[in-house]
């Protein structure tokens, strides 16, 4: 069903607001456009979603078919998504499976999980082998725990984009020796700890 456009407003943040007949309101930015592969010319507005079809030209009173107004809703999730994903960010590092699952469960699609995944990886707010080192910090040189318990904590949550081996050996070499140090001897201190405790009962 087409659809007419009611107005096209650009936030601040270089956001473009569209508002469609019917009370339907998208927003997306360049951003949003590059992850799901397609062309957006700002100063033009000028949306190019796949290469054998025209342009989308988003101005006041413009139709859009049926087409054009699937790929708002794709971009606005995706842009809607990006958000989300920085809320979550901005409370806890995660690892990038953990933060897709998260997507997941809070409605957005796979494919715009997968291409938020792709643009928070890229810019570094998500970093599995960063979220791995301080789980190897937390864990191993704080409170003692060994590779094989890391591995359980970290497995499910990291490795969307890479293989989660690869990335938990990077982690354990980039430790410092000083860590390594301070990790067996809290190992040490709660096995002998646990053997006490056992000698007693």
């Amino acid at each position: 069903m087409a659809m007419r456009i009611e107005s096209v407003r650009e936030k601040a943040s270089e956001t473009l607001e569209v508002a469609l007949s019917g009370g339907l309101l998208f927003r997306f930015d360049v951003k949003d456009a590059e992850q799901l592969g397609y062309f957006f010319d700002h100063g033009a507005r000028m949306l190019g979603v796949a290469a054998e079809s025209s342009p989308i030209t988003l101005g006041e009173e413009e139709i859009l078919n049926e087409g054009a107004v699937l790929a708002l809703r794709r971009l606005d999730a995706l842009h809607r998504a990006r958000k989300d994903a920085l809320s979550i960010l901005s409370c806890a590092e995660q690892g990038s499976k953990q933060l897709y699952e998260k997507l997941l469960k809070k409605g957005y699609e796979p494919e715009i999980s997968r291409a938020c995944l792709t643009w928070v990886c890229n810019e570094h707010y998500v970093d599995d082998r960063r979220y791995v080192v301080m789980l190897l910090r937390s864990h191993m040189v704080r409170r003692g725990q060994g590779p094989d318990r890391i591995k359980a904590i970290a497995w499910p949550r990291i490795g969307l984009f890479e293989d989660p081996n690869t990335i938990l050996a990077d982690g354990l070499a980039s430790m410092t020796e000083e860590d390594m140090q301070e990790a067996i001897r809290r190992s040490c201190a709660a096995i002998l700890r646990r053997t006490e405790n056992f000698s007693r009962s």
